[in-house]
């Protein structure tokens, strides 16, 4: 049985997480994507600038499942999940914050992370940020808290006063960042 595959069960493997700007998930942005996630094995990750609106998207291509928020408009914003089935990781309770959030539990092992996915575009002036800070606040006892997206600026050195909130919001949230694979629980402070 050495040649058995690891199981979430025992804490063994790794599995990859990535966040990425699609730019624009109709038309076949949300399939292109998704094959390049296959083609390079990422395992889940968030899309960000999905652009979908009106519950529009493809649910399944590549072997990945994929849920979508509702963007404010076909020109900006919007945010996407996607994974595909592994039995090193599940994914439970995904749920929509807002046209720039969603959140999910991601299983592994023993470990449970509530993960709080966000995009923040460049115009908007604090309503995605308070989706942020609400599901932040919604974390359930037990799980570890995860941040994933594009949140369009620089958290070391705020430049104006649109980055400053948002600087301070994720400082605030006094995240940590794993520094291994996601079955270990070594984290290191941001």
């Amino acid at each position: 049985m050495a040649d058995r595959p690891p199981s979430r069960a025992d804490g063994r493997g790794s599995f990859s997480v990535v966040t990425y700007n699609v730019r624009c998930g109709r038309n076949a942005g949300l399939e292109s994507a998704l094959r390049a996630m296959a083609a390079t094995e990422v395992d889940l990750g968030i899309f960000t600038e999905t652009k979908i609106t009106d519950g529009v998207y493809t649910r399944y291509s590549s072997g990945y499942n994929v849920t979508a928020t509702n963007a404010v408009s076909a020109s900006q914003g919007g945010i996407a999940l996607f994974w595909r089935d592994n039995e090193l990781y599940e994914i439970e309770e995904v749920a929509p914050r807002g046209p720039n959030v969603l959140t999910f539990e991601l299983v592994t092992g023993q470990i449970q992370y509530f993960v709080v996915g966000a995009y923040i575009p460049p115009s908007d002036l604090g309503t995605t940020l308070t989706h942020i800070h609400q599901a932040w606040l919604e974390c359930p006892r037990g799980c570890q808290p995860l941040l994933l997206g594009d949140l369009n600026a620089n958290l070391l050195n705020p430049r104006d006063e649109r980055e400053d909130p948002i600087a301070e919001q994720v400082d605030a949230m006094d995240l940590k960042i794993p520094t291994g694979s996601f079955g270990e629980p070594t984290i290191s402070r941001l």
